[in-house]
């Protein structure tokens, strides 16, 4: 029996186009639940005046530079 081998290129487009249909539907039958809401800014600076959020902020930011540090 011929069994030809697909690889990883054609692996990845088989799970895309089986993907695409999928999403495409759910994307026509999905609804927004809640309105619009009015732009603001992109950074509010109101919020840092809560001391759990800064520190929060500050620690993720440290641990996203972390590991973002190629170590080569």
């Amino acid at each position: 029996m011929n069994n030809p081998k697909l690889g990883f290129a054609w692996s990845a487009r088989i799970v895309a186009f089986v993907n695409l249909p999928i999403l495409l539907t759910c994307n026509l039958i999905l609804k927004s639940r809640l309105p619009p809401r009015n732009p603001g800014p992109i950074l509010d600076f109101k919020y840092f005046k809560d001391p759990a959020f800064s520190f929060f902020s500050v620690g993720f930011f440290f641990v996203l530079w972390g590991t973002s540090f190629d170590r080569n």
